[in-house]
């Protein structure tokens, strides 16, 4: 499945999230979409016709393998996502909008993740170099014919990367994919620490000026410094979903969040030993300086500029 920029799918959810995105800043949009937004209407309809299309196809799978393995005499392999969920959910609405929640929250965030760390590396070479020699020492021997790294699961944990996921963690910390939250009350509750909050309360919490807070993470809490995350003997050190909200935590602690920490570490391990990526004009000059687009994530304005070359 193809989901590049030029998808309808990709554009029509990129759009909304704009949209949706700036209903917080405009306190009169009910009146406004009203007359303009019909756009957002279509591209709304083309999101949930793409979810829909999604259970519509793993059904005509599953049908495809229950006929193949009862000629085969076979138990049907069906232990994907979309299998469970059809599996959990007589309604496939729910599970369509199950499908687009699981979509939607790994699609934009990882990719906008990625791209902000290879930019704080990039506007901080002494950072980059680090890295790429501390990645030189631990993984000389795991090079491929082609050129890449052969990299287990276990290659990929904690102790073994504890400068890359360190580096992670602070462009996250920088760059939080969801750089604020909003929730509303559905009923009288009192909070932990006595705040009562009576129905339809609505609450926002920045988590982009949490994860900069002096209070919590010292004066230089605005300056990338991977070093933080690491101890006195280099291993990785997390923090709690207190001081670092990013992920959340508790019961609505991201699903996704050891794929996510994978997935970029396998992405940064193999692009910093492959590309000489970092290459881009004035990188550490104030003109180079990159902002965040309107959307509900964070993406990067006008994408990241940079010079890529292979290293020899």
């Amino acid at each position: 499945m193809n989901l590049d920029s030029s998808h309808p799918f990709s554009k029509a959810f990129d759009y909304a999230s704009d949209q949706i995105g700036r209903r917080f800043q405009n306190p009169l949009y009910p009146l406004t979409e009203f007359f303009f937004g019909s756009k957002l209407d279509s591209a709304l309809t083309e999101v949930k016709s793409f979810g829909r299309n999604i259970v519509t196809r793993a059904k005509q799978r599953r049908s495809k393998a229950a006929f193949e393995s009862l000629i085969m005499n076979e138990e049907p392999v069906l232990d994907t996502l979309i299998d469970s969920l059809i599996e959990t959910f007589s309604d496939h609405t729910i599970v369509a909008d199950s499908a687009l929640n699981f979509l939607s929250a790994g699609k934009d965030t990882t990719a906008q993740s990625f791209t902000w760390t290879l930019y704080a590396l990039m506007r901080h070479p002494d950072a980059l170099q680090a890295l790429r020699l501390d990645i030189q020492a631990r993984f000389s021997n795991h090079q491929a014919s082609d050129g890449t790294l052969k990299l287990s699961v276990a290659d990929l944990q904690p102790t073994n990367i504890p400068l890359l996921l360190a580096t992670y963690y602070e462009a996250l910390r920088l760059y939080p994919p969801i750089p604020f939250e909003i929730q509303q009350a559905q009923q009288d509750i009192t909070l932990p620490d006595g705040i009562f909050l009576p129905k339809n309360s609505v609450i926002v919490w920045c988590i982009w000026a949490i994860n900069r807070a002096k209070q919590i993470h010292g004066d230089d809490a605005c300056t990338f410094r991977p070093g933080r995350w690491l101890d006195e003997e280099g291993r990785f050190v997390n923090r709690n979903a207190f001081e670092f909200p990013v992920f959340n935590g508790g019961p609505r602690s991201c699903l996704g969040k050891k794929m996510a920490e994978l997935l970029a570490s396998y992405l940064l391990l193999n692009v910093l030993t492959t590309f000489a990526v970092v290459e881009a004009p004035s990188a550490t000059s104030p003109s180079f300086e990159r902002r965040a687009q309107n959307s509900l994530t964070l993406p990067m304005e006008n994408g990241l500029p940079c010079k890529v070359s292979i290293i020899k």
